[in-house]
């Protein structure tokens, strides 16, 4: 193999471990959790307030991510473009766990007989 040879396969083994990292394993959040039922009508609410303001601002930076993604594809394009991306919807993922556990909250505010939640 020539010298260009083996540095093509160099890039290309970096570039592959690159894009392999960008997708990071993500663990999102429990709709039910350990001592719900035991959660007070403010305590549900405050919750709710907290879980849908992590909610906002995961979705904002997940706006972001994308816009950077675009960024890196148009600017820097080929195969290093894409091996920058963030590919992992790691701020999609928690966030619909968030609304889903909002939800769960929902049901027991409402089991609760609890005014506003």
């Amino acid at each position: 193999m020539t010298v260009a040879g083996t540095r093509l396969v160099a890039l290309l083994a970096g570039l592959l471990g690159l894009v392999a990292c960008a997708a990071r394993p993500v663990t999102p959040i429990a709709m039910a959790q350990p001592g719900d039922e035991q959660l007070s009508c403010g305590e549900l609410i405050r919750q709710k307030q907290a879980n849908q303001q992590a909610v906002d601002d995961l979705l904002s930076r997940d706006k972001d991510v994308a816009t950077g993604n675009v960024v890196k594809g148009v600017v820097i394009g080929g195969l290093l473009g894409t091996a920058m991306m963030d590919l992992s919807n790691d701020e999609q993922i928690r966030a619909r766990s968030l609304m889903d556990r909002n939800e769960r909250l929902d049901l027991l505010a409402k089991t609760k007989g609890c005014r506003e939640a």
